[in-house]
Parts: structure tokens; C-alpha cells; sequence
């Protein structure tokens, strides 16, 4: 991936010609080579703005069997590091090299550091998940490079410093408290009745789109809720095409890295009496996906049933509103989402950003929307498939089948057994409540009766 590529023989410290200290400037870039695989390299802007030599060994030799995506998260959890040793004149070669690892009142400092929400900027701390993961990449990181440094780092003496230092930050992970608590509240969690109800309008909505003509008012006075009041084509079709997209992500729980990776002949319309469908390919390294930091499929390939209304509204989508924009393509290769605005991306498929940028834009003009997010949706759908299999009565077996299957998960998922044990959970608190009716309904009938000491 990036062997071969010329890196800085890092130090962890900066030197003016004075010789005074300064603090190093980093960022992690995306590239992507040219048989379309994607990695990203931790750049020191100070100086020649050379990749930094450890941090890109390490992910090219240790982490090469991870995602591009888990290598990136890697990079910027290296990158915390070593700004921190910037800022406190650590050299970790030298530390590493000659066994003089990290104390733990720098351990306590280090790990303070990468807690800091540096988004925000406000002081706050990250989710204690975030921040675990980085010292787990610490962990590794440290091992590694104390390694290269240590030709005989398996010697009991040397075994144990690094042990020592890895055991420090394991120490220093955030408690996250009861694992089956956490799984029951991820899987509790699905839209909430005034959400679902909006999200339902909207789609109706979409209705007068595929009808109407462009509106006249003026633009701050659009509004969801009449649609036909949108100043022009192109703000229909960008409303359109993000409907359409919430109406794919509710009605089949896909993740949002398989909806923005949707080519043009994944869509497959009804034939021969066969209801339509959508095709969701693993494509990793894609070399035709142009963005580098590239929406995936984190789960497996399949095809899903979609009903006549999303059909409909994908072939309004495609024959409409994304057919006129210019650039676009009609390739096998070709994305069904894009770009409208013009530029230099206009036609070109959309990224990440600009889709929840857009889906923010949505939210803020319906309060019930409010904290609305494209995965919640996948939980909710997995909320609806669980109802309407009672509703059926399907066995147990059939249900974990029907859902490893539509999520893209693998036989025997354990994502699938945690969804069933919600709806044991659902069925457990109907019993109950049905346990405690009976007990009232007894005692009422005890004192009726005369039968119980009520009675006496």
C-alpha cells in the first residue's frame, strides 16, 4: 500500500534554528492509489511535510488487513500522540529506544489528552468507546515500536516494561458499565411515534413532487409540508433525491456506506410479475468510486425486495430529476446518488458529508425530527421487522434467517441473536403485565366473593 513511500525519519520534537522547541503540526490525508485502494498517512506540515516514518510503518505492516477506515481512525489516535509529546519536549525514539518508556503521571496526561473533544473545542470529553478503542491502539502501537527499537523485547526484563506501560493505559479505559445493559439499550432504541408520523408525511409528500411543477415563492418560505412552494427544479430535485434516500434507508435498513454506494443498475425494476429490487454489493478499493474517503459495505452483498411506491420514486429520480444534470453518468459504473450543484462535482457521487449535511438541513425543519441519524434508521426497521413477524407468527428460526439476510449479516450473527432477544424482552413484559392483571383480577373477584380476608 505504502511501502515504498518516502517518509520523515520523525523526531517527536520540531527545532527552530534557535534551538527552541515547537509544537508539531499534523493532519491525516486520504489518498488513493491507482488500483482504487484507499489509505491515509500522518503528514508533519512543519518543514518538509514528510509522512511521518513510525505511524506509517506501523499501519502499512501491522494494520494491513484492516479497512482503510479502521486504518484512518488508527492514524488519528497516533495522531493525538504525538502531538502530546510535541507539546510536553517527549521524544518517544529516544524514550523507546533506550527503555525509558512513559511514567505514569504521563500516562495520566496522555490519556487526558485524547479524551478532549477537539470538534467541539469546548473542553468536553469524547464517548468513552472513542476514547477505549484509541488506547487499545496505543496499546498495540507501543508494543510495536518497542520492538523495532529492542531487538530482544521478548527477554523477561524487557517483556515487562512494555507490559507495565500497556497495563497503564488499560487501567485508564473508561467504564462502560454492564455490557448486556448497553446491548439492551441498542437495541431498544428506534424511532420515536411523532418521528416515525413525520418521516411517513414526508414520504407522502414526495407524491406532489412526482406530480407538481416548480413553485414560485420565495426561497426562505419552502417548506416541506408544501412542496409545491420550492423556488425551482433544482431545489425539487435535491429535495427529491434526499427523500428518496431516507425512503430506502426506512424501508430496507440498509446502512448509509451501501446507500451511497448504489450504482445505476442496482436498481433492477419489476419483470416478468417479480417485484423490483435493489442490489447491495461489497466494493472496497473501489477504483471507480472517485471520493477518497469511500462509503462501504461493511456487511455482506444481497438483493432486497422494494415496494411499487419506492420504485416508483426511483425511477422518478432517475428518469426526472437526475437525468437532466450535466456530467452524469449512465454506466454500469455510475452512482445513482449525485451531486446537483453545479461545480466540479456536479454529476459525480455524493459524499458523507454533503448527504448528512443535507439530512441536517431536513431535520431542521421538523422539530419531531430532532435527533434523527441514518443508522437509527437500520434499528428501527429492525423495530418493524420484529412486529410484523409476531403479527405473522413466524418461528423463531425463520426470523433469524429472514433478518441475517435483509441486515447482510452472516449466519449465526450475533447482531441477529440481539435483535431476538429484544423481542423476548417485548414479549417477557407482556407477559408480565398480563401475570400482574390476573392477580388484580383475582383479588377483585376474592372480594366479591367474600372468599378472602378483603371480604371480612
Amino acid at each position: 500500500m505504502v511501502v515504498g513511500i518516502f517518509c520523515k525519519k520523525q523526531n517527536s520534537l520540531t527545532k527552530t534554528p534557535m534551538g527552541s522547541v515547537n509544537t508539531m503540526a499534523m493532519i491525516v490525508r486520504d489518498y488513493k492509489a491507482r488500483d482504487g485502494s484507499r489509505f491515509s498517512l500522518l503528514i508533519d506540515l512543519e518543514g518538509d511535510a514528510f509522512p511521518l516514518f513510525y505511524p506509517t510503518a506501523f499501519i502499512t505492516m501491522r494494520m494491513a488487513s484492516k479497512t482503510a477506515g479502521s486504518q484512518r481512525v488508527a492514524l488519528f489516535a497516533l495522531k493525538r500522540l504525538y502531538e502530546w509529546a510535541s507539546r510536553h519536549k517527549i521524544d518517544l525514539d529516544h524514550r523507546f529506544a533506550t527503555k525509558k518508556l512513559l511514567t505514569v503521571p504521563e500516562v495520566e496526561s496522555l490519556v487526558q489528552a485524547i479524551s478532549v473533544n477537539t470538534k467541539k473545542r469546548d473542553g468536553t470529553t469524547i464517548k468513552g468507546a472513542q476514547v477505549d478503542y484509541s488506547l487499545d491502539i496505543l496499546k498495540v502501537y507501543f508494543g510495536w515500536l518497542f520492538g523495532h527499537w529492542i531487538t530482544d523485547s521478548n527477554a523477561t526484563e524487557n517483556a515487562k516494561l512494555i507490559e507495565r506501560l500497556q497495563a497503564n493505559l488499560q487501567e485508564r479505559k473508561k467504564k462502560t458499565g454492564s455490557k448486556s445493559k448497553a446491548k439492551r439499550e441498542r437495541i431498544a432504541k428506534r424511532l420515536s411515534d411523532p418521528a416515525d408520523a413525520a418521516l411517513l408525511e414526508l414520504f407522502e409528500n414526495a407524491d406532489e413532487l412526482m406530480k407538481g411543477t416548480p413553485g414560485s415563492e420565495p426561497e426562505e418560505q419552502a417548506s416541506l409540508s408544501k412542496p409545491n412552494q420550492l423556488v425551482s427544479l433544482f431545489k425539487r430535485a435535491v429535495l427529491f433525491r434526499n427523500v428518496l434516500a431516507l425512503r430506502i434507508l426506512y424501508d430496507t435498513g440498509m446502512r448509509l456506506g451501501e446507500l451511497l454506494s448504489l450504482r445505476y443498475p442496482d436498481f433492477i425494476p419489476a419483470s416478468g410479475g417479480d417485484s423490483a429490487h435493489i442490489r447491495i454489493r461489497r466494493n472496497h478499493d473501489d477504483e471507480f468510486d472517485r471520493r477518497m474517503n469511500q462509503p462501504v459495505a461493511k456487511t455482506l452483498g444481497r438483493t432486497l425486495k422494494i415496494s411499487e411506491d419506492l420504485e416508483k420514486m426511483m425511477f422518478e429520480y432517475l428518469g426526472r430529476y437526475r437525468a437532466e444534470i450535466p456530467n452524469v453518468g449512465f454506466k454500469n459504473e455510475s452512482f445513482i446518488f449525485v451531486n446537483h450543484k453545479r461545480g466540479e462535482n456536479q454529476g459525480r457521487e455524493i459524499e458523507i458529508t454533503t448527504f448528512r449535511s443535507a439530512l441536517s438541513v431536513i431535520i431542521k425543519r421538523d422539530k419531531r425530527l430532532k435527533g434523527l441519524h441514518p443508522h437509527l434508521l437500520r434499528h428501527h426497521w429492525n423495530y418493524r421487522f420484529s412486529e410484523h413477524c409476531e403479527k405473522m407468527g413466524y418461528s423463531d428460526t425463520k426470523i433469524r434467517q429472514e433478518r441475517e439476510h435483509w441486515m447482510g449479516w452472516v449466519e449465526g450473527s450475533s447482531s441477529a441473536l440481539d435483535y431476538d432477544l429484544r423481542h423476548i424482552q417485548q414479549s417477557a413484559n407482556e407477559t408480565g403485565i398480563a401475570v400482574a392483571s390476573d392477580t388484580a383480577r383475582n383479588k377483585f373477584d376474592r372480594k366479591r366473593s367474600g372468599s378472602s380476608r378483603y371480604g371480612q
